[in-house]
């Protein structure tokens, strides 16, 4: 089925195997390398993904699995779900879900947004869930906002832009 898949946004799938419970996909050659290389294999001197570039790959991976959902998890997509669903619930820890390697450099609102998406997509029961278009349309809106970190103050402020801290009471 997913070989039959073809999308601009996704790599089209040569071939698999299966040997027991291992199971190895084939995909095309990448010869700019995949996301997780530029995600967490980063060559010296090259710098990581910014804020815009990971807002336009979520959006286009989103519209790519539109039309390819899969509901089973994996458990690697359960321990992932598992580690962040407490951390949903305290927007203080929102901070700790962003890509250390941003150096803090994305928009707090933008990823408030973005972690509200995520955290619909991880509801337990699946009817709570969003529908994949909502997704795209969601991710679709946040890519299109463009961040610029040398127009934006440092990150690491708990209020959104535009909110004055509150003054201590006496």
């Amino acid at each position: 089925m997913l070989s039959l898949l073809h999308h601009p946004n996704l790599v089209n799938l040569i071939g698999y195997c299966a040997d027991g419970d291992q199971r190895l996909l084939v995909y095309e050659y990448m010869p700019l390398g995949s996301l997780e290389d530029h995600l967490h294999d980063i060559s010296p001197g090259k710098q990581p993904l910014d804020w815009n570039t990971r807002m336009k790959i979520a959006a286009g991976a989103a519209k790519g699995l539109e039309k390819a959902i899969d509901s089973s998890r994996s458990t690697g997509e359960q321990n992932l779900v598992a580690w962040a669903r407490p951390l949903f619930k305290d927007r203080r820890k929102f901070s700790q879900m962003a890509d250390p390697m941003l150096q803090s450099q994305y928009p707090p609102r933008g990823l408030y947004q973005a972690l509200a998406v995520a955290a619909m997509c991880v509801q337990e029961q699946p009817n709570l869930r969003p529908l994949i278009a909502d997704v795209v349309t969601a991710l679709s809106y946040l890519a299109s906002q463009k961040f610029d970190p040398l127009a934006q103050p440092v990150q690491g402020s708990l209020f959104a832009p535009g909110t004055p801290p509150r003054s201590k009471r006496v």
